[in-house]
């Protein structure tokens, strides 16, 4: 994305999901690990927000890319450990984005996203 930014100074955060080895953060016992480090990854946003937002003199939030490369029927089990990371997201950080926007999405997302739609803020 060098050389790539909204016309608003919007920072721009990336989520590859589908590289995630969330199964395996289970399976080791650091799902917590991977909440705090997703709670430090949307309060980074929002401090890119807000410093965006001082220098615009003006509300401006976050343009989230998520990379769903590799999410499968699969990934509907790991959304299970997800879930309370999400929702944690949606409770404390609902005014970080602005949009989001889902790229390289494999056909089967379409049922992966109306899974995950109801913890996203509208």
């Amino acid at each position: 994305l060098t050389g790539c930014a909204p016309a608003d100074g919007a920072p721009i955060g990336i989520w590859r999901v589908g590289a995630a080895d969330i199964e395996g953060f289970a399976r080791e016992g650091v799902v917590d690990v991977m909440t705090r480090g997703f709670v430090a990854h949307l309060e980074d946003m929002l401090q890119a927000g807000r410093a965006a937002s001082h220098r615009r003199r003006a509300v401006v939030r976050v343009r989230l890319v998520v990379d769903a490369r590799g999410l499968s029927m699969g990934s509907l089990k790991a959304f299970g450990i997800m879930k309370p990371a999400l929702a944690l997201g949606k409770q404390c950080f609902p005014e970080v984005t602005a949009s989001v926007t889902v790229i390289r999405a494999p056909r089967s997302f379409t049922f992966v996203y109306n899974a995950v739609k109801p913890f996203l803020t509208p």
